[in-house]
């Protein structure tokens, strides 16, 4: 007589969502786009220790940037821009010099401040390629209330750039000529044409990113508690996921 074994196995897995169905078009250099941002590390509630050395203060910021599309970039001499203090940061190399290439899927990290006298270091990033900066300001550039932001290119002409603002500071925009006090001081105006739209972020929970879900998506996460693949409450350099319950079907084996 054949005897039939009867095995029921129930499981809960967790699997990661990340379709890239709806990739934003406010993109430089073929699909580099704002991908996220920390606009303040110190929360009551939540913060996070960019630099990894175990304080957490507010000049821990970082704005981060990933490439979307199925090629490399040459990220050489571009800018990042910031409404009050300008020109922050520029990336290494002269531009369209090939001195820093951000591959298909890696990222670009830029913390405003590393704190390297009391042992902290930029974040490792975890896609192939990606790179990490400190941009050394030494004091904090993005504002808690609201802000705005610029990656600029010079590489074509007129040159080109994207922009990106949170709690509600969508007045600041560039302006030629420049005067009062909601445009970008010094911005080359009147020389450049925006890519895309301008993004709005959302408005930020203190402590934590808001960030493209997944990466380099047109969809918004203001504070990241969904960013479960991690547990994290920013993720500077890894890949920013949704994780939701799965259940497997029930079967049997005779």
């Amino acid at each position: 007589m054949k005897k039939a074994l009867l095995l029921t196995i129930a499981m809960t897995v967790f699997a990661v969502v990340g379709s890239q169905a709806a990739n934003t078009t406010a993109v430089l250099g073929g699909g580099v786009c704002i991908n996220e941002i920390l606009a303040d590390p110190v929360g009551y509630l939540h913060t996070h220790d960019t630099d990894g050395n175990g304080v957490v203060v507010e000049e821990e910021e970082f704005v981060e940037l990933y490439n979307s599309s199925d090629s490399p970039v040459d990220i050489s001499g571009w800018e990042l821009w910031h409404t009050f203090y300008g020109l922050c940061f520029t990336f290494p190399g002269e531009v369209d010099s090939g001195t820093t290439m951000l591959p298909a899927g890696a990222v670009a990290v830029i913390v405003m401040e590393v704190d390297t006298a009391n042992g902290g270091t930029t974040p490792t990033p975890d896609p192939p390629g990606s790179l990490a900066f400190n941009a050394a300001h030494g004091s904090v550039v993005l504002a808690n209330s609201g802000d705005s932001i610029i990656i600029l290119d010079r590489g074509p002409y007129p040159y080109e750039y994207i922009q990106a603002y949170y709690n509600g500071r969508s007045d600041v925009v560039p302006a030629y000529p420049i005067g009062g006090t909601n445009t970008f001081r010094f911005f080359p105006t009147q020389s450049c044409v925006r890519v895309g739209p301008v993004t709005d972020f959302g408005w930020d929970v203190d402590g934590r990113s808001m960030a493209r879900v997944p990466d380099g998506d047109d969809a918004i996460d203001n504070d990241l508690t969904d960013n479960t693949a991690f547990g994290l409450t920013a993720t500077p350099g890894k890949v920013n996921t949704t994780s939701l319950p799965v259940e497997l079907d029930v079967f049997s084996v005779e």
